[in-house]
């Protein structure tokens, strides 16, 4: 409503203008009673929208306390984000490109220069953090994710839209139509500004290196107040295999990725590993509280500790995805994927191993009572076919 009423106010009837208005009169005063309130938790993308709505109609309706309410909003998430360059809504594919595009609106539609400067220093700071995990071979972002669905960065994500935006014709294939297509009329409408010292490291494959970076998570399931436990994101990256690891988190959300790896054969098909949990019989994107992990990346290895204390029967999962898997590719101690051999060290029960959906499981049942496992652990060390 914001960039129809700021492009194309004077060709709309009035009558639409004013039922807009109306609208976001309403939508506005809801959201900042919400951030007021505390009562639901606000992401970071969320945190985004509502500063920016907050200050983009406040000026229109000339309020003086949903402006100086945007302003107060434009420094606080600055100052968070300066404390390790770093969002709560980490690592995230899907929320990143919700992110940029509402920053561009901060950056275009700003109404004082004090809220557009913010939120320009943000833009680029966000796309140094997307630099330091993407791999421009692979053609994706290295885990691990604080939120995310898919481990595809085409799926359930607009950042394909920016990339090929900021890189040229060479990145078409990567604006792929996907659930989060709506966006790109607006994408369009404020554009791409990426710095021009992080265009070469989205080009071109920059060699091996480990990345380690801090974040406060915003967990929200816990109080407010105590809901922002400090994580740290690591990440090993090759030129053909990437793994990541989060430790800290606390988080309840079944969105969290703590654990992944992604690799390409010789031929160039892509495939992707993910550490997941769920409730027996559930879909792991649920909250569930009692399951936390603490993982690490290093060269080649991926090291995952479990701790398991619910009520409920849990299912701790790694799940692969890719062309031609098959359960006869699991052993106890080796499991032998399309270009990527791992040898496996677990402390867990035996797994039970089958397909879903396309997609290979490899489930620790993690039951109740006195036989529980309460602690799972797992050392992965991989070898792909073009070291």
């Amino acid at each position: 409503f914001a960039l129809l009423l700021h492009r194309f106010e004077a060709e709309l009837p009035p009558g639409l203008v004013a039922r807009i208005d109306g609208a976001m009169g309403k939508a506005v005063g809801a959201s900042l009673a919400r951030r007021l309130s505390q009562s639901i938790p606000m992401n970071t993308n969320i945190e985004l929208m509502h500063a920016f709505i907050v200050h983009y109609y406040g000026h229109r309706y000339r309020d003086e306390a949903w402006i100086e309410h945007a302003e107060r909003e434009a420094e606080r998430l600055l100052a968070a984000y300066r404390e390790f360059d770093s969002f709560p809504e980490f690592n995230s594919t899907t929320y990143y490109g919700v992110d940029l595009t509402v920053l561009g609106m901060w950056r275009e539609h700003a109404r004082t220069e004090s809220f557009r400067s913010a939120g320009k220093k943000l833009e680029s700071g966000l796309w140094r953090n997307l630099a330091d995990f993407y791999h421009p071979g692979l053609e994706n972002v290295a885990g691990p994710f604080s939120r995310a669905y898919d481990m595809e960065m085409k799926e359930h994500s607009s950042l394909g839209v920016f990339l090929y935006l900021a890189l040229g014709e060479s990145c078409r294939h990567l604006a792929v139509v996907n659930c989060e297509t709506s966006h790109d009329p607006l994408i369009a409408l404020v554009g791409v500004d990426v710095p021009e010292d992080v265009l070469p490291r989205l080009r071109e494959f920059g060699g091996e290196r480990h990345i380690r970076k801090s974040f406060r998570e915003l967990c929200e399931r816990d109080k407010p107040g105590a809901n922002t436990h400090l994580c740290r994101a690591e990440a090993w990256i090759g030129r053909d295999l990437m793994i990541g690891a989060m430790s800290g988190s606390r988080n309840t959300s079944g969105q969290l990725h703590p654990a992944t790896i992604h690799w390409r054969t010789e031929s160039g098909e892509r495939y992707s590993l993910r550490l997941l949990r769920r409730a027996k019989g559930e879909q792991w994107s649920r909250h569930l509280r009692g399951v936390t992990f603490e993982a690490k990346a290093a060269e080649r290895r991926l090291e995952a500790e479990i701790c398991v204390r619910s009520d409920e029967e849990i299912e701790v999962f790694f799940e692969v995805s890719g062309p031609c898997l098959e359960p006869a590719q699991i052993s106890e101690d080796r499991w032998s994927f399309p270009g990527l051999s791992c040898i496996v060290s677990a402390e867990a029960p035996q797994p039970a191993v089958r397909m879903n959906g396309g997609r290979l499981e490899i489930v620790y049942p993690c039951r109740s009572g006195p036989d529980a496992w309460s602690r799972l652990r797992f050392e992965l060390q991989l070898e792909t076919a073009r070291l």
